[in-house]
């Protein structure tokens, strides 16, 4: 709104640095640096994780932690942008086990803590009067946010059919009272020798965060009231159709020696239909070179 009149442009550039060490009998551990710069906004991530497999490698446990440091900004009419400080702290914790030569089970947990500005600078809502004039205020959010997910996987490949499926849950909840569930389910059949089609099918449903409302009435909500026009902190509900058709490169790589680094190479051509009940739906396409 500030520059309608304007082509609006915006450009960001991020670099991530990162280092693997094997310590032997099966252990890994590796760090990295990330940082993300925008006109608007400025990020940076120091990530740890260590590996280990055990049991004859049919076991194997990962532990991931990761601080990150953000300058949240906002340009002004004037040109200028103040900046706010946001920090997160992210650790999580996995195992997956095989259970047979064709299944696998994994299971997860992981913990984030939010603290600093954790609204939107550009978010912007009504705040209504007993008359039912309205005022635009500023969202305000919370100045701390403790975000818990449990995550629980099984796949199962079927030898006769040269397919897999793959079932997923994942269960959310965080301390400003959003709960959520997701429900995944993949299907994926090799057509060829090297050609796989999948498709997949997921539903996800959320509670609304403790100080969402449709509508906010009175004086208070200008000043220091919570206020939010995210709709991500809405109660919604939303479904994803995805077909993917994957062609591995490896009978390439091993008909033709110079091309061997292919060998764990991959083309993938990706088709999503994502919509949700607020009246809002995308489809999306991809293609990645793996």
């Amino acid at each position: 709104q500030r520059r309608k009149n304007e082509p609006f442009e915006k450009n960001r550039g991020q670099i991530i640095v990162g280092l693997q060490q094997g310590l032997g009998d099966g252990a890994l551990l590796s760090g990295s640096y990330y940082r993300s710069q925008e006109l608007d906004y400025l990020s940076n991530s120091f990530v740890g994780a260590f590996t280990q497999e055990m049991n004859d490698k049919n076991t194997t446990l990962s532990l991931r932690g990761q601080i990150s440091s953000d300058w949240v900004g906002e340009v002004l009419e004037n040109g200028d942008i103040p900046r706010l400080r946001k920090r997160s702290y992210n650790g999580s914790i996995s195992l997956a086990q095989v259970l047979s030569a064709n299944t696998v089970y994994d299971i997860g947990y992981d913990l984030v803590m939010h603290k600093g500005f954790l609204s939107d600078p550009y978010r912007q809502l009504r705040v209504f009067d007993a008359a039912g004039a309205y005022t635009l205020a500023d969202e305000l959010h919370p100045e701390s946010r403790t975000r818990h997910a449990a995550a629980t996987k099984l796949s199962q490949f079927i030898p006769p059919i040269k397919a897999s499926i793959i079932g997923s849950y994942r269960y959310y909840f965080d301390s400003w009272k959003v709960k959520s569930h997701t429900a995944e389910l993949k299907f994926n059949k090799y057509v060829l020798n090297d050609l796989v089609f999948g498709v997949n099918y997921r539903y996800y449903t959320q509670s609304g965060a403790y100080f969402y409302s449709d509508r906010y009435v009175g004086a208070q909500f200008t000043t220091t009231g919570l206020r939010t026009a995210d709709y991500k902190l809405k109660p919604f509900s939303s479904n994803n159709f995805g077909l993917t058709l994957t062609y591995l490169l490896r009978g390439l790589a091993k008909s033709n020696p110079d091309l061997e680094f292919l060998q764990d190479s991959a083309v993938e051509l990706v088709y999503f239909r994502y919509f949700n009940d607020l009246d809002f739906s995308a489809d999306i396409i991809q293609a990645s070179i793996k």
